[in-house]
């Protein structure tokens, strides 16, 4: 395998960020025995494309002997794979002066790092003058390389046309109080915002572990809104463990959360990435347990989406059997409790490319998912598909739109219960380092869905109620949802889908039971209603 093609199978992002201080330009010059050794560990790392481990070398490299070709472009290769783009670009447009010095791959990392910084039309131009290069070389693996360039350009052209209507909202850094140094991602925050659960790369990961890459373990943080804004995130040592643990959904009352982890099975000396629920009771998160077979395989399942009734799930999956890379299934729960069979969501939402990030509205009918295939404009973009309850069949998914998409992965986020805002994970420039935690509100014509919450109190003492609200239809009797209060605070949290009427029943073990009818086919309701309800016992 010739070195431009190795360089340009290197295609995957890596969450990546320098862990150690990097040398200062003014430090003394190393000895030649020394310079030996760096090069030698950097080329290491390089080769096995470990670049948060190679990077900090190449700079020490770079600044011990400034205007080495390679030292240099390598130096800016790390800076691609470590979503440092914008530090990669003038190195890469100073080698450009300089091509017969450097490798032919210059030309595909400089298209990549104009692309990133939507370049586009460098980045194009870039692509197609590398791909020259490979038409040329004749190389046998020239159909491929040719195609995955062709994808690179084509995302380019949906990038341009994607930047020409922008959204019309901001994106804003949910701040330093949840944001770190370190990656942080996987927001996933309840339906009434009050609490986001996120997911970190920070050195005080529980049992100190690190890749070998040199990334320490996943572990899951919480931080909670305030009059005053968010609290100072926290670890929850109830969830996280000594290997990766990650927040991937959790319900709207924010009593059910899924997990992923990450392992090595001991006999099998595999590894495996499974999805994990836990409940809270009492105010506390218990100990995850894995999900079922059927939605955990031998494969890949990276994440999921969980709704309020637990009826229906939305997975992510790379088994045997789907359209290409990781794809999104449905699974349903049958009445006596058991997951019936996965569902593929079939081609209309699956592409050859990976699917990742479900995400399903209250309602159930419109679902938002990360994709590198479809309409993508770099990467992993978010996309929207709405199920057409007459044809019975999901909508051709549509890229939402920059400046939340954008040419870097866009992945990891949660919707607030209306949709008109969405927390997402994202790198960008004036973050806190690497991938941070964004939001952005999106102006809606309507309000599709309410919030109806409120606390089970006992008249005697007024203290919290573990109750069940039970919200059915009044004309057929159909359960509509079932939710729980959380058995410290009382609260409750359900949302309700508006233009119809509904049966509310309150209940708890030993209390006289309380109905109530709420008809929100108008469409005069708010986004939220709040609802106190007093129990008296028998």
């Amino acid at each position: 395998m010739n070195f431009y093609f190795k360089e340009f199978l290197l295609l995957s992002y890596f969450v990546c960020y320098l862990s150690s201080g990097m040398a200062q330009k003014n430090e003394p010059a190393l000895s030649g025995k020394d310079l030996q050794t760096l090069e030698q560990q950097a080329s290491s790392y390089f080769s096995l494309e470990k670049y948060s481990l190679a990077e900090p070398l190449y700079y020490k490299l770079d600044s011990v002997k400034p205007n080495t070709p390679d030292y240099g472009y390598k130096l800016g290769v790390c800076y691609i794979y470590n979503n440092k783009e914008d530090k990669a670009l003038p190195i890469f447009e100073a080698g450009l002066k300089k091509a017969a010095l450097y490798p032919k791959a210059l030309l595909y990392y400089t298209a990549r790092a104009y692309h990133l910084n939507h370049r586009f039309d460098e980045a194009i131009k870039y692509y197609e003058r590398y791909k020259g290069f490979v038409n040329k070389e004749g190389d046998k693996n020239k159909i491929t390389i040719i195609a995955n360039l062709n994808r690179q350009i084509e995302m380019c052209r949906n990038g341009k046309e994607l930047i020409k209507n922008p959204l019309p909202l901001e994106v804003f850094n949910l701040g330093p109080e949840i944001n770190s140094p370190y990656p942080d991602y996987g927001p996933v925050v309840t339906a009434d915002e009050e609490q986001v659960i996120f997911t970190s790369n920070r050195p005080n990961t529980t049992g100190g572990q690190k890749t070998e890459d040199g990334i320490f373990f996943e572990d899951i943080y919480i931080s909670k809104k305030t009059a005053n804004g968010w609290t100072t995130a926290v670890q929850m040592p109830e969830l996280n463990t000594t290997g990766h643990d990650a927040s991937k959904g959790i319900n709207p009352n924010g009593e059910k959360m899924i997990i992923y982890r990450y392992g090595k099975d001991k006999l099998l000396s595999s590894a495996s990435g499974d999805l994990y629920l836990s409940e809270q009771k009492n105010g506390n998160w218990q100990k995850a347990e894995r999900m079922a077979d059927k939605i955990n395989s031998p494969g890949w399942e990276p994440s999921a989406s969980l709704p309020d009734d637990d009826r229906i799930m939305y997975f992510v999956s790379n088994r045997q059997g789907g359209f290409g890379g990781t794809d999104i299934y449905s699974i349903k729960k049958l009445p006596n409790g058991e997951w019936a069979e996965p569902w593929n969501l079939g081609p209309v939402i699956n592409t050859p490319y990976d699917e990742d990030s479900p995400f399903i509205s209250p309602d159930g009918k419109t679902l938002y998912f990360s994709s590198t295939g479809h309409r993508s404009m770099g990467g992993y973009d978010i996309f929207i598909a709405r199920f057409d309850e007459t044809k019975k069949q999901w909508s051709s998914p549509e890229n939402v739109g920059y400046p939340i998409s954008t040419a870097q992965d866009d992945l990891y986020f949660s919707w607030s219960a209306d949709g008109s805002r969405i927390y997402f994970s994202s790198v960008r420039p004036g973050g806190y380092g690497d991938k941070d935690i964004y939001y952005a509100s999106i102006k809606k014509n309507n309000n599709s869905v309410l919030i109806l919450k409120g606390k089970i109190l006992d008249a005697k003492d007024q203290k919290p109620l573990e109750a069940i609200i039970r919200i059915s239809d009044p004309e057929t009797n159909e359960t509509v949802t079932n939710v729980t209060t959380n058995s410290t605070t009382g609260k409750y949290l359900a949302v309700l889908q508006t233009g119809k009427k509904y049966r509310i029943t309150f209940e708890s073990a030993n209390f006289h039971i309380i109905t109530e009818n709420i008809d929100l086919s108008g469409s005069n309701y708010s986004t939220e209603l709040e609802k106190n309800i007093i129990l008296e016992k028998y």
